[in-house]
């Protein structure tokens, strides 16, 4: 399921308010939500010029709500403060407000197997002309392994995320995917890993969850 068809699958009927942070510099998922009927805000740092985007961080974004859904995509593992920014969206949602998340668990790369399997793919990929990044791969592991954990040891992974961005919403959907064929690989290295996770081999590291407003009792 794309991410889109995700999304719009648990957003309220339109027309809804809609808040995305974090929509990129392209903005796929703003321009398909707005395109399905909702008032849409868009915001990032990288966001591009238009009505419908903010080229803000989140933290600076001041407009008014309510929203009738907060959606994030790969976002919120970079922001600063996730029980500030969990209080800050619980603040613009309606009650019974959707937030519609997509993530990855820099933590689950931290397996051995799945960081080995991820590694020997980049490899693969600089060798057959499908890797996305332009980056030097480094020839041994072990060496990657070390820079890669020197270099991400700020990202927030699942269990941060669950304990103080998610507490504040009751869950409504969960489920672990395959996320690392698009992390600097290629597309068609999805069924490959949806495979081995499913076999066993490797584990999941990317996750999509809604959670819900309870309003006040």
């Amino acid at each position: 399921m794309s991410l889109a068809t995700f999304v719009l699958r648990y957003l309220p009927p339109s027309p809804a308010r809609v808040l995305e942070i974090g929509c990129g510099p392209v903005g796929d998922l703003t321009y398909a939500i707005a395109a399905a009927g909702y008032e849409i805000v868009a915001v990032d740092p990288v966001a591009h010029a238009g009505p419908l985007f903010r080229p803000i961080p989140f933290e600076d974004f001041t407009e008014p709500g309510p929203f009738d859904a907060v959606v994030a995509s790969l976002s919120m593992h970079h922001i600063t403060d996730l029980t500030r920014t969990a209080d800050h969206i619980v603040d613009l949602l309606v009650p019974g407000g959707r937030f519609i998340v997509e993530e990855w668990d820099r933590e689950r790369l931290l397996d051995e197997a799945t960081a080995r399997w991820y590694f020997h793919q980049r490899h693969a990929a600089a060798a057959t002309g499908l890797l996305a990044g332009d980056a030097p791969l480094t020839p041994r592991f072990e060496d990657w392994r070390r820079s890669w954990l020197a270099d991400h040891g700020d990202l927030h992974g699942y269990a941060a995320m669950r304990a103080q961005l998610m507490a504040p919403f009751r869950e409504r959907f969960f489920t672990w995917r395959p996320y690392l064929y698009r992390y600097d690989l290629h597309e068609s290295l999805e069924p490959l890993e949806r495979a081995l996770i499913e076999e066993g081999a490797i584990q999941a590291t990317g996750f999509r969850w809604v959670g819900e407003l309870d309003p006040p009792s």
